[in-house]
C-alpha cells in the first residue's frame, strides 16, 4: 500500500553568498546558542538584544563592570562563614532553644539518612555559591593578568542556574510560619547575614 503525500515546493530560498575578506571581528557578535553572526547596535541602558534566529539574550543593558562585579563578590565572601556559620533561627520549643544554621540542617539531613539531599543542599546553598564568587575573583584577575578567560565564562553560564541561595531562604520562611504556631522563632545574625548574601 502506497501513501499518497503532497508535493511540498520550497517558498524561500536561501542564497549563501562567500565571503572573501576576513570580517572584522569588533563589528559583529555570535550567539552563544545557535552560532549565528550578526552586526549588533549600540543599546542602551534599559534595552537588551536578542539573537535574531534563535531569540536568545545576547547582551544585557544592564551590563555591570568587572570592578563592580569584583566588590560584590569580595562582599559575598566576608558575608558567607556568618550566613551558614552563625544561627538562622532562634527556636523556643518546650522551654529548650535550638540555634538553627545552614551547616547543621545539612548535617542533620546526612545523620538521618538523606545523604543525597544534604549532599545537593550543601552543593546549591555553599558550594556553588563558592565557585561562583571564586570564578568572579579569577575573571578579575585573568583579565588584569591577560588569561583565558573563556572556560571561566562557559562555566558562569552553566552555574548560575544551580546557586540557589533564595530558594533555601524561601524554605526558611515556609518553615518559620509552619513552627510559629507551637513554638516561638527569633531570627539570628545568620538569617540577616543570609539575606544580605542573596
Amino acid at each position: 500500500m502506497a501513501l499518497n503525500t503532497p508535493q511540498i515546493t520550497p517558498t524561500k530560498k536561501i542564497t549563501v553568498r562567500a565571503i572573501g575578506e576576513e570580517l572584522p571581528r569588533g563589528d559583529y557578535q555570535r550567539c552563544p546558542q545557535c552560532d549565528m553572526l550578526f552586526s549588533l547596535p549600540e543599546i542602551n541602558s534599559h534595552q537588551s538584544a536578542y539573537c535574531p534566529r534563535c531569540q536568545a539574550k545576547i547582551r544585557d543593558g544592564r551590563d555591570w563592570s568587572l570592578t563592580r562585579l569584583a566588590a560584590m563578590a569580595f562582599t559575598m565572601l566576608l558575608l558567607m562563614p556568618f550566613a551558614w556559620g552563625e544561627p538562622l533561627l532562634h527556636i523556643w520549643l518546650l522551654g529548650i532553644r535550638i540555634d538553627a544554621n545552614v551547616m547543621q540542617g545539612i548535617w542533620q539531613m546526612t545523620k538521618q539518612g538523606d545523604t543525597i539531599t544534604g549532599a545537593m543542599v550543601f552543593f546549591c546553598v555553599i558550594g556553588a555559591p563558592l565557585i561562583l564568587v571564586s570564578s568572579i575573583a579569577y575573571l578579575w584577575f585573568g583579565n588584569r593578568l591577560g588569561m583565558n578567560l573563556r572556560p571561566v565564562l562557559l562555566m558562569l553560564e552553566r552555574l548560575k542556574e544551580w546557586v540557589m541561595l533564595d530558594i533555601y531562604l524561601v524554605g526558611i520562611g515556609v518553615a518559620s510560619i509552619k513552627v510559629q504556631d507551637y513554638a516561638h522563632i527569633q531570627a539570628g545574625v545568620g538569617l540577616f547575614s543570609f539575606v544580605a548574601l542573596v
